[in-house]
């Protein structure tokens, strides 16, 4: 069998106990890990594992069925991984995701400390970023989710970068040894508690994160952490604003009235042939109306030497 890991060097090609992605939709992933016998379904319809053996990660495979349903076989990545798995708490978005590692300064080797887990998705994109040779220390005051966080990472090969510990950081703090991580990254209600723990866990001149949802919690951070002494803190909003590039056709040039581009099999054959071969077709650009405005504040902050 092979490895399951999700940092893996990779195959090409899908076999018995390779992990991978069934591409539903935008915001539809299946994660699945193909074993002999064993049938995906979906509203594609249905899928048979052993008739993926030796497809090339990429493929788009058809229904079982005979009907004209599809899927993409993919492999994991952690932006795929957010998309399938089971959300058990509020997620991180990759725009505040991008912005932590970047700013955490967070380099393969490394060694990094989180606090909740929650549903793992910035656990992953840590793993990825830290690579075999650092490790993952990550705790969760909530026992059932970080049971269920330690399976998925077993399930995704990437046990031996990320230990899973169930504790309230609050009481017991961070149980690794001093002056021995290169990051930490805090999501608590009440990080302000957990900052000598990280303080004392934390290597001379490295980085902090806190990630919160209300501003309240911010100005509390936000003092406590200079009277603990850090210092370079700065607080920050990622807002992504996404924006659709399309043709359009001119229906009418009196009264350039627009038809999308998509929809113009209702026009007729010679007219639709006019308008594509001639100077009625306009490129527009369009924010997307989906705008999520506010994710949370991340803030901050740099241990003295």
């Amino acid at each position: 069998r092979k490895s399951r890991n999700m940092l893996a060097n990779r195959s090409k090609l899908l076999d018995y106990g390779s992990p991978v992605i069934f591409y539903v939709s935008t915001n539809k992933c299946l994660f699945e890990v193909i074993e002999a016998g064993k049938i995906t379904s979906n509203k594609h319809g249905h899928f048979h594992h052993d008739a993926l053996i030796g497809l090339p990660y990429g493929s788009k495979v058809t229904s079982e069925t005979g009907d004209k349903g599809f899927v993409y076989l993919l492999y994991p990545t952690p932006e795929l991984w957010q998309i399938a798995i089971s959300q058990r708490t509020e997620v991180l978005y990759q725009s505040d995701i991008s912005m932590i590692l970047l700013h955490l300064e967070i380099v393969p080797g490394n060694t990094v400390v989180e606090s909740g887990t929650g549903s793992g998705i910035l656990s992953t994109s840590i793993a990825r970023a830290i690579g075999h040779s650092g490790h993952l220390y990550t705790f969760e005051y909530h026992e059932p989710r970080s049971i269920d966080a330690r399976n998925d990472f077993e399930m995704l090969g990437l046990s031996d970068i990320i230990t899973v510990t169930h504790a309230n950081v609050y009481e017991t703090g961070f149980t690794v040894e001093p002056c021995s991580v290169d990051a930490v990254f805090l999501d608590l209600p009440q990080p302000e508690n957990a900052l000598a723990s990280a303080k004392e866990v934390l290597k001379p001149n490295k980085m902090l994160c806190s990630f919160s949802p209300c501003i309240e919690q911010v100005q509390r951070t936000t003092l406590a952490l200079g009277e603990h002494g850090f210092r370079d803190i700065h607080v920050i909003e990622c807002i992504l604003r996404r924006f659709d590039v399309f043709e359009r056709v001119y229906t009418d040039p009196h009264r350039q009235g627009f038809v999308d581009k998509h929809i113009k099999q209702q026009m007729g054959k010679k007219r639709k042939r006019d308008a594509m071969e001639g100077e009625n077709i306009r490129t527009c650009v369009r924010a997307v109306n989906s705008l999520r405005a506010h994710t949370g504040y991340l803030t901050f902050a740099r241990k003295n030497l």
